[in-house]
């Protein structure tokens, strides 16, 4: 059995933001059953990245990919160009292995320009809006939309099987995260619907709600809406403040009813492929969920 120690210390001391818990968790779920690229200075890890299966669907195709995570490296061997020979490698096994490429979320904005250099260009594309909880009930209001009482919890599991049906209706493309990895990608996430039409994936942090995904079908717009505001309503009752909202959706879904949010198209992930994807234009292409 692989010993990950070198490898979760790796990731610690790049990814600060995640705990030795957080570590563990990925290590166990998805990273160790994930093909791993390093390279190594007297036979300990100094960059590494990890290669996973995910498909990208559309209405007609299933696409096999690789989805590229904890690509890193020890800040004392940066600007080496380490991660760019790693990245080349990556592209070969996606190659050797039967892959028309690969994508991957960019920790930050400017790893978007850094993943250029390797031909990895911006994909995926994602809605997002940023609001203060007063202001979203101000706007509610405004568009007439209340509380409903007929909304339901489901699980992950539950929500990975509806998720499909909506996206094969708004979206031409598609991540579909299976498995371990969709599992992982949702860890403490809670999930909240009406019906099998819309739903939203959420988790609190601190004083904000943030939804890592908001999906409906075209005319369910407002339903969105009022999901966040039972949600709104619900972590009020059990005594917790919520001050604002984070949310994310599909390119697909900007239309009148949520143009009040002030929605703000932005790049998402970046991808690389073999020149064997379709020539076609994929105008809604959405990657979904992501590992942050």
């Amino acid at each position: 059995m692989t010993d990950y120690t070198l490898y979760k210390e790796l990731y610690l001391k790049c990814f600060l933001e995640d705990t030795p818990e957080d570590a563990e968790m990925l290590f166990k779920t998805v990273l160790s059953k994930a093909l791993l690229l390093a390279e190594y200075d007297n036979g300990k890890p100094i960059a590494m990245l990890y290669l996973m299966d995910s498909d990208l669907v559309s209405q007609k195709k299933v696409y096999p990919f690789y989805y590229l995570y904890a690509a890193c490296t020890d800040p004392k061997y940066r600007g080496q160009g380490i991660m760019q020979r790693l990245l080349e490698k990556a592209k070969k096994e996606a190659v050797k292995n039967g892959k028309l490429g690969i994508f991957l979320k960019p920790a930050n904005p400017p790893l978007f320009d850094f993943y250029k250099k390797t031909d990895f260009l911006p994909f995926f594309n994602v809605l997002k809006t940023s609001m203060s909880a007063k202001d979203l009930k101000k706007l509610a209001k405004e568009l007439n939309i209340s509380l409903k009482n007929s909304t339901f919890k489901i699980s992950m599991g539950q929500w990975q099987e509806k998720r499909k049906l909506i996206l094969n209706s708004v979206s031409d493309l598609y991540a579909d995260f299976n498995g371990d990895l969709f599992t992982a990608a949702t860890d403490g996430c809670k999930c909240v619907c009406f019906n099998s039409e819309s739903g939203v994936v959420y988790e609190k942090r601190e004083d904000t709600l943030l939804i890592k995904e908001a999906l409906c079908l075209p005319d369910k717009q407002d339903e969105i809406i009022s999901l966040c505001l039972n949600l709104l309503e619900e972590i009020s009752l059990s005594g917790e403040k919520v001050n604002y909202i984070e949310l994310r959706l599909p390119v697909s879904l900007d239309c009148e009813t949520l143009k009040p949010l002030g929605l703000q198209k932005s790049a998402f992930s970046v991808l690389w492929q073999n020149g064997e994807l379709p020539k076609e234009k994929f105008n809604s292409a959405y990657h979904g969920f992501a590992f942050d």
